[in-house]
């Protein structure tokens, strides 16, 4: 199954994002675990799959949290974050729940709350590259369960992604 994200950004312009990810299985081939835990998955995408900036662009990536169950994430704790950069600063970021609305992060995370089996919410994040040329802007993201549900896959909680600069 594909899903298509239509987002659009601003910056110091506006930038059209259209991105298509595929569902994430987890490492194991599995969708679900035992009953108490939830499956908290990350996946991304650079801003249209981009493979390449020209020099002087923003970078912006997309990450998508999703629990794939069969828990809930309750006790407001299902959040991401990013981990790592390289070769660039992050000048802005946002988070989108899953009604669709954005707002602010508490960087470098976003703290979604309760996150149903199924539902998925959104990470933006823009990154300027160093003044580096040849080099690739990497943004590492990962999946944080404050609650304590088990997570009987973790193979899928973290996901990078880079661009050329």
């Amino acid at each position: 199954m594909r899903r298509s994200i239509n987002i659009i950004l601003s910056a110091t312009c506006a930038v059209a994002l259209s991105a298509s990810t595929a569902g994430a299985v987890s490492a194991r081939g599995h969708t679900s675990g035992s009953p108490e835990s939830a499956d908290l998955a990350v996946s991304g995408a650079v801003a249209g799959g981009a493979r390449t900036l020209e020099y002087g662009h923003l970078a912006v990536f997309v990450f998508t949290l999703r629990n794939r169950g069969p828990a809930a994430i309750v006790d407001n704790s299902a959040d991401i974050g990013y981990t790592a950069v390289r070769n660039g600063t992050v000048v802005d970021q946002y988070c989108i729940n899953t009604s669709g609305s954005s707002f602010n992060p508490d960087s470098p995370a976003c703290e979604f709350g309760d996150l149903a089996p199924g539902e998925h919410t959104r990470m933006v994040v823009i990154v300027q590259p160093d003044n580096v040329a040849s080099a690739y802007v990497r943004v590492r993201v990962c999946a944080s369960n404050e609650a304590g549900v088990p997570d009987d896959f973790p193979g899928n909680d973290c996901v990078t992604r880079s661009v050329l600069v």
